[in-house]
């Protein structure tokens, strides 16, 4: 006797020790075969022995999932006990089976009443066919019928989800997560949710997910936990669980790269660049890459390192004005400033409507003392500023080399357009101010303009500086040394506030104070000229 024979002759005695029961549930696409609520053939008082006969070896066909036999058999049942459900529904299975769905869906319809699995047959034909409609309202009454049924709320979830109704998917999904406890529904729930905007909600579920599954194949509710909490403003915990994802994930580029972007937010330059050189090991090596390791390099201050990655980034064709700002600022570090002025330059034109070009530029002819040349980069610069707004950081800038050219006039024009642009501008507003306040000149506008600058910024060294030494200069030299003491907290090593604090002590006829703070200043300005005639050497 084979194996089949063996099989099929088993199956039949089962039968016959069990009289009258249910056949066995059979598990076909997304559905198992059974039908509980319904009068089964084997049930009735008097069924036919051929209707029995039939119907057995049809269960016994779709059991070894010969459908085309099983399909046979019933239909032959069925043509004796056409009023069976259960036959009926077992054909539609059979029918299913085969891929029949228009056949499947023909005999399903005809089941009265319909149980949970019925509908759902009708729910998987329907959407095999294309019916979404029907197939979702098949759905729907599966589970109505069944709480438990978990491939019916899958499909509800999923259609609601291509609709972009939201509140039903997720409805749908809960019953999914809650009936299986996996954590791919808890991690599809949690999506759904965070799409929703129901971030709270979002949140539990990316964490039952994790509770289920914290292995590397949920490395995407790690993720979801990571934004969360970014998006939220907590983003040491928005890290830690990107650090978790990367750990289990120790070759994915883009975990790599989002931490490293963590890091270099947070200055830890280091470990940023750890992951620079894990990714350039992962490979394949590529400008984008190598431009954030230059950048990192340079933020460590090291600059050769720095140079070194920005030179061959150049030298092999990569134009990227970020290579060439860079490259810039490492040649002023290094005094190396023709260097410096070939890479702004270059910048320059490259892109004339990005200031920092401009701005850069005319900073190393301010090191080479070029005062006029400086000034008309400054110009050049303003030409190709697309709005008024970005004009603002170079006129600034032509403002202070104006002052420094003793061009005193047009500085002051020059701060106030930047004014007129930007009224609550605090550099321009405290440095007008200051410029008046030494030359003795509108004090009262010069105070209005210092007063303004320190509401915007009340601990301000400088700002607090400037209307110290208008104090000065109004010969309230108590109330000024009072302020110019409370700046020198905020900014002690600049030469600037510690003479004039020298000088309000000298106004108070405290010589000693004086001489002290004077001291200091020449400390830090080696160079003055009026220090040191200040002192008498």
């Amino acid at each position: 006797m084979n194996s089949t024979k063996s099989y099929l002759y088993l199956l039949i005695l089962l039968f016959t020790i069990l009289g009258c029961s249910a056949p066995p549930e059979q598990a076909v696409g997304t559905q198992a075969k059974s039908n509980p609520a319904q009068k089964s053939v084997l049930q009735e008082a008097h069924i036919d022995q051929r209707a029995y006969n039939y119907y057995v070896n049809g269960t016994i066909y779709e059991t070894m999932g010969n459908y085309y036999e099983a399909a046979r058999e019933y239909a032959r049942a069925l043509d004796i006990v056409p009023n069976s459900n259960e036959v009926r529904y077992s054909y539609a299975h059979a029918l299913q089976g085969l891929k029949d769905y228009t056949g499947a869906v023909s005999n399903a319809r005809k089941i009265f009443p319909r149980n949970a699995d019925t509908w759902l047959l009708l729910g998987d034909s329907y959407r095999a066919l294309g019916k979404f409609d029907s197939s979702l309202a098949a759905y729907i009454q599966a589970a109505k019928q069944d709480t438990m049924l978990v491939n019916a709320y899958y499909f509800i979830g999923a259609f609601y989800q291509q609709l972009n109704n939201l509140d039903s998917a997720i409805w749908a999904y809960q019953h999914v997560a809650e009936l299986t406890e996996n954590y791919q529904a808890y991690l599809q729930l949690a999506n759904l949710q965070l799409q929703a905007n129901q971030t709270e909600n979002a949140k539990a579920s990316y964490n039952r997910s994790l509770e289920l599954d914290s292995s590397a194949s949920n490395i995407r509710s790690y993720l979801g936990l990571s934004a969360i909490h970014e998006e939220g403003g907590d983003r040491e915990t928005g890290k830690y669980y990107l650090i978790l994802a990367a750990e289990r994930a120790p070759d994915d580029q883009l975990i790599l790269n989002r931490l490293m972007s963590f890091y270099q937010e947070d200055r830890e330059f280091d470990k940023a660049l750890d992951l620079a050189k894990k990714l350039w090991a992962i490979g394949p090596p590529e400008f984008g890459l190598a431009r954030r390791m230059g950048i990192l390099y340079y933020n460590l201050d090291s600059l050769q390192n720095a140079d070194s990655i920005f030179s061959d980034l150049i030298g092999r064709g990569d134009n990227h004005i970020v290579n060439h700002y860079y490259a810039g600022q490492i040649a002023v570090h290094l005094d190396s400033l023709e260097k410096a002025k070939y890479h702004f330059a270059h910048l320059t034109a490259m892109a004339d409507s990005v200031v920092d070009g401009w701005v850069n530029l005319g900073m190393v002819f301010h090191k080479q003392d070029s005062l006029q040349t400086e000034i008309q980069v400054y110009e050049k610069g303003l030409q190709s500023m697309p709005s008024p707004e970005d004009s603002l950081i170079l006129l600034f800038s032509m403002g202070a080399a104006l002052e420094r050219q003793k061009e005193f006039d047009k500085a002051v024009v020059t701060f106030e357009e930047v004014l007129r642009i930007k009224p609550d501008h605090a550099p321009s507003l405290n440095y007008l101010g200051y410029m008046l306040v030494e030359k003795g000149m509108r004090l009262d506008y010069a105070e209005k303009l210092i007063k303004k600058a320190l509401e915007i910024h009340p601990d301000n060294g400088a700002f607090i500086d400037s209307y110290g030494w208008l104090l000065y200069q109004r010969g309230k030299y108590k109330e000024a040394l009072k302020e110019l003491l409370r700046a020198y907290e905020f900014i002690d090593k600049d030469p600037i506030v510690l003479e004039h604090i020298g000088d309000a002590y000298q106004a108070l006829g405290e010589k000693d104070n004086a001489l002290k703070f004077w001291n200091l200043a020449l400390e830090k300005d080696p160079d003055n000229q009026a220090l040191k005639e200040k002192l008498g050497r």
